[in-house]
């Protein structure tokens, strides 16, 4: 694959990763070097798996038929007028909801045919469940306080988990 725009090349264990360079430092979603991307890699369809409001580029590079579109989508917003925040989902091939809900609530301002079914966003509770209250090798009952403790933290501790990333700037 020739590559321009001034991508690096990172090859590790055998993998390949293009990575581009931001054409504009203000705007942090990456769409600007979406285009530039998928004629690098001679993609037929770019998928985002992302919230809908920032990349309203992209949609519009589809309308214009440089790549399929395609998005598995959050939204979760004032839904009194979808038409900024959704009006450039009209030009997804798919849309696919994180919710039967977001689906529902897809299917009265898209065309049925670009919604999918919902892929819903969660954990697979088959391979991971709770510990609390099930029992250990030696057929003791594992407890928050227990599981608190194996963690270093004081058995009457408040914990909080979450799993993030964001920007420093946006949601500190």
């Amino acid at each position: 694959v020739g590559i321009n725009s001034g991508a690096a090349e990172i090859v590790n264990e055998g993998r390949r990763t293009v990575v581009y360079p931001p054409l504009n430092v203000d705007d942090f979603t990456g769409q600007d070097i979406i285009d530039q991307h998928a004629k690098d890699s001679r993609a037929d369809m770019v998928w985002l798996w992302s919230d809908v409001w920032p990349f309203r580029k992209v949609g519009d590079m589809a309308a214009q038929g440089r790549f399929l579109y395609g998005h598995w989508c959050f939204v979760d917003y004032d839904w009194s007028d979808p038409e900024p925040t959704l009006g450039h989902l009209r030009h997804a091939t798919a849309v696919v909801p994180t919710s039967t809900w977001l689906e529902n609530r897809l299917l009265t301002f898209l065309p049925r045919e670009k919604v999918k079914p919902a892929i819903r966003l969660g954990v697979n509770t088959d391979s991971f469940t709770p510990l609390e209250g099930t029992k250990d090798d030696k057929g003791e009952t594992i407890t928050k306080a227990r599981l608190r403790k194996a963690m270093g933290f004081p058995e009457d501790a408040f914990a909080v988990g979450i799993v993030a990333m964001n920007q420093v700037e946006r949601k500190a």
